[in-house]
């Protein structure tokens, strides 16, 4: 019992670890930050699980050091499959309770013993890595397709000829829709994004007076009325660009083009770089009703 309290403890000293590495990565958001912390949590484990598991005597310390933080990341796997998507508290408690679960269960393979309930334990985790993975993608899908069921956006879609809808997401007030044509690194590439959102939300002419949240420093930029429920609105920017001369992203001009309209019940904007103002009205033609599963069978 001794050597299951002190891997315990190694458990927990490692979950504390990681938490600290989850929080730092939290106060310094961008992506370059989660992608360290990602793998500094991934590899971190290894070493310290040796090193703390060496300095707590535990029985075949070197093999619980190797095998424990794959029990500990099997663990983290299925306390995540019952939450999508997961809060940084649950991420928090899932981390500890699995840090110190993974080595204690990996102690106790090791110790002295009947050798029948550890074969099966073994197994179990071994299974896990198969099992949950799969079970997780389908509860994960079926989570999504519920909260767009329930996010009272209205479920519809455009079918633009020569394009293809590539990403789907949901972001609460609304779902926005990614169409593509040709490959990106392609000179005829073209995208046009959709944004649904309910028409209760706003008329055309304020949404395009105000598009989104993020962009309400434009709403100076005049509108134009095509028809009684559909406005568009031409501005200049900048996007980042493949350059093919330096094989890397470079700033440049580019003409932001933006047609929003009342499509049944349903508010949309329809935003393009590439396609014509002509391309765009076009594509209010094309909208049909679709379904949850459609749309989360995208991705």
């Amino acid at each position: 019992m001794r050597i299951l309290s002190r891997a315990a403890l190694v458990g927990t000293a490692i979950g504390v670890v990681e938490i600290l590495i989850l929080v730092g990565a939290r106060l310094i958001p961008d992506e370059e930050s989660a992608l360290w912390a990602l793998l500094a949590m991934a590899v971190v484990p290894f070493p310290l699980g040796l090193l703390l598991g060496r300095a707590a005597r535990l029985r075949l310390w070197g093999f619980v050091g190797i095998f424990a933080p794959f029990a500990m990341f099997a663990f983290v796997s299925v306390a995540m499959i019952p939450v999508f998507p997961a809060d940084d508290r649950w991420w928090v408690g899932a981390i500890f309770v699995s840090a110190t679960a993974g080595f204690l269960v990996t102690a106790w393979l090791f110790t002295e013993g009947s050798w029948v309930p550890r074969v099966f334990a073994a197994g179990a985790m071994l299974l896990s890595y198969v099992a949950v993975p799969l079970a997780g993608d389908a509860i994960r899908e079926s989570e999504r397709i519920r909260q767009l069921k329930n996010s009272g956006v209205p479920l519809i879609a455009a079918v633009i000829p020569g394009y293809q809808l590539t990403r789907v997401m949901d972001i609460g007030q609304s779902v926005e829709l990614t169409y593509e044509h040709g490959e990106f690194s392609d000179s005829g590439y073209s995208e046009i994004s959709i944004d649904v959102r309910p028409a209760t939300s706003a008329t055309p002419e304020a949404a395009c007076a105000r598009p989104l949240p993020h962009r309400a420093d434009e709403s100076s930029i005049p509108c134009r009325r095509i028809s009684a429920d559909v406005w568009v609105r031409t501005e200049a920017t900048h996007v980042q660009a493949w350059d093919k001369a330096r094989l890397a992203f470079a700033w440049t001009e580019a003409t932001r083009r933006s047609v929003f309209a009342r499509r049944g019940d349903a508010l949309v904007m329809i935003e393009s770089y590439e396609a014509c103002e002509a391309e765009l009205l076009a594509v209010l033609s094309t909208f049909r009703p679709t379904t949850a599963e459609e749309l989360v069978a995208v991705e």
